[in-house]
């Protein structure tokens, strides 16, 4: 009895097991479709996630990309106004360079320095050919009477009614008075002038003498030699003077330079 028994429990057993594997193995399959399914879950997640994130980024990007361009076309404006402001000041005002070195060398110096300057070479030059007249020169007549005096400026001339420089000085004197040598000195010549009249020039050293206005009796001759306070004729008067009375017209030349010959008579005061 307990064989028969055994026998039919047999059968039992294997089914169950069979059972119980089936069951395991579906525990198993869900178990399998729960994780693929939570696996698929979250690797959508994340996909979608990482996609509207790279949305969100490329319009952050497009947005600044938008507002970088936005700030250059400002610059560019603002600058472009700038540089047009720039150029129409540059066009409106008068341009001024600054010579350059070569340059300098060219430029004209102002005219007030030139006359200045002019005027101390002139200075220096009369100061220079002054000297050259030993300053112990007598008067040529004895009364010593200056009527006019030197000047290289214009002066009104009574007989030609103008203006013109005077060259020299007028000694005052009675007509037939004696005109006597300045200096020791060499007669070059003796001539007559319409506008001087009789003229007696003499020469010593660098400078020479011109005696104007003499008589015809000059007491003198060319290559004549004459001593200080010699007579060498007599006055009678200077045509181109003759509004201004007797006298006789004294000059002076160094190096045909004119002087004024108060400047090398000998001061007796």
């Amino acid at each position: 009895m307990n064989n028969k028994r055994n026998r039919k429990e047999k059968p039992s057993s294997k089914r169950e097991k069979a059972g119980f594997y089936i069951a395991f193995s579906l525990c198993l399959a869900a178990v399998g479709m729960s994780v693929w399914s939570a696996y698929s879950g979250v690797t959508n997640y994340f996909k979608d996630n990482g996609d509207t994130s790279s949305s969100i980024h490329q319009q952050d990007s497009t947005e600044n990309v938008d507002k970088n361009l936005t700030d250059i076309t400002e610059e560019d404006t603002t600058a472009s106004e700038e540089t047009t402001e720039e150029t129409t000041a540059e066009e409106t005002e008068p341009q001024t360079e600054e010579p350059s070195e070569d340059a300098a060398e060219y430029v004209t110096e102002p005219e007030e320095t030139k006359e200045t300057e002019t005027e101390e070479v002139l200075e220096e030059d009369i100061v220079q050919t002054i000297l050259r007249v030993n300053k112990n020169l007598g008067y040529p007549t004895e009364t010593k009477i200056i009527g006019k005096e030197y000047s290289e400026d214009m002066v009104y001339d009574n007989t030609m009614k103008d203006y013109r420089a005077h060259m020299g000085i007028d000694f005052t004197c009675e007509d037939g008075e004696s005109v006597i040598a300045m200096c020791d000195a060499t007669v070059e010549e003796t001539y007559y002038s319409e506008m001087m009249g009789n003229v007696v020039k003499v020469t010593s050293g660098e400078f020479s003498i011109l005696y104007c206005g003499l008589n015809e009796d000059i007491s003198v001759n060319s290559g004549d030699t004459i001593t200080k306070g010699q007579e060498i004729g007599t006055a009678l008067g200077v045509p181109c003077e003759s509004a201004d009375g007797t006298h006789i017209h004294v000059e002076i030349r160094v190096r045909n330079r004119h002087i004024d010959p108060l400047s090398v008579i000998e001061n007796e005061s």
